[in-house]
């Protein structure tokens, strides 16, 4: 009688048939399980203020072609001094006072929507999400390297700006990504890019360059020995064959040494200066990320011409030694 009465309750309750689509709906609802895509940019760009108030509206253009229930904007922006401001709104954003000395190192954008899909009864999130800045310490990577483990996080926190889409409908994510390329594309380079990419090869390549440094200056100090031998040449073949080869050689060892240590000098030294070399201020929306660009720009065009003038003096060396040898 009880098992009866449970078989007629089952009955009257779950419907007999659950339509497919209307399930799947509810449990991208409920487990928030959508598909996720990933889109790197890293072309130098410059980001202003106007410049995101731009995306914001391209992005809401293309969403009123669609249906949306509800919708959210979150803002995070990340100062060098380890602050944090977030906004729960475009308004609160906007509307905040900007002309601060602060310096933004990183700015996360993320809007969230609601889209009716036609195959779909019930409305389907989709989210936005784009981070713009890759100033990381070399503490900053370890600690993401501990954090995640893969390389995409890595690569992600080196891009100059990330563009995550999660969706539901993959025609939705494709029209978003095209809106967010166009906007990208559009902006202006940084002014500065073309000497940007000089100083991140030459960071790239410091120990190649190091290397040739210390090269430049032992090939000086063979050249140096050679000169002098040709000098003494009279005064060491009055001496015994054995003084004759002690004095040589011991000679020859000290100059090589005296080279070797202005050669370690000069390479420590244009070392230290492409450790130094740091990417131009991308963000420009405080009256202090202004200031930082400026300011970055003359460092390294400073340590720029220092790493030259160091790079001339072995140079010189050598051409000087070589003009000796020549002349004797």
């Amino acid at each position: 009688m009880e098992n009866s009465q449970l078989t007629t309750l089952s009955q009257n309750t779950m419907p007999a048939c659950i339509d497919i689509e209307t399930f799947k709906s509810m449990y991208y609802i409920l487990k928030a399980k959508r598909d996720t895509d990933i889109k790197l940019y890293d072309d130098d760009k410059n980001f202003t203020f106007d410049d995101f108030k731009e995306l914001n509206r391209k992005i809401y253009t293309k969403l009123r072609n669609h249906v949306y229930t509800t919708d959210m904007v979150n803002i995070v922006v990340g100062m060098k001094n380890k602050e944090s401001i977030s906004f729960g709104s475009w308004a609160q954003f906007c509307e905040y006072d900007w002309n601060t000395p602060q310096v933004v190192k990183y700015i996360v954008l993320e809007w969230t929507v609601q889209i009716n899909l036609p195959e779909k009864p019930i409305p389907q999130e989709h989210s936005v999400r784009i981070k713009i800045g890759n100033d990381l310490t070399p503490n900053e990577v370890i600690s993401l390297l501990f954090a995640n483990g893969n390389d995409i996080d890595i690569e992600q926190a080196q891009s100059q700006m990330v563009c995550k889409i999660d969706f539901v409908n993959p025609q939705f994510c494709s029209e978003l990504f095209s809106v967010v390329s166009e906007w990208y594309n559009a902006l202006p380079t940084n002014g500065s890019r073309g000497k940007h990419r000089i100083y991140k090869w030459l960071a790239g390549h410091n120990n190649l360059i190091t290397t040739l440094i210390q090269l430049l200056l032992l090939l000086a100090g063979v050249l140096c020995i050679n000169t002098s031998y040709y000098i003494l040449k009279d005064y060491l073949n009055q001496l015994p064959n054995t003084l004759q080869d002690i004095r040589v050689l011991s000679g020859g060892f000290l100059l090589l040494y005296i080279f070797h240590i202005i050669g370690k000098f000069l390479s420590s030294h244009v070392y230290n200066r492409l450790n130094k070399l740091q990417r131009p201020q991308t963000i420009e929306i405080t009256k202090g990320d202004k200031n930082a660009h400026s300011e970055i720009i003359n460092k390294n065009k400073k340590l720029l011409n220092g790493i030259i003038k160091d790079f001339l003096i072995a140079l010189a060396v050598n051409a000087i030694c070589l003009f000796i040898m020549k002349i004797l």
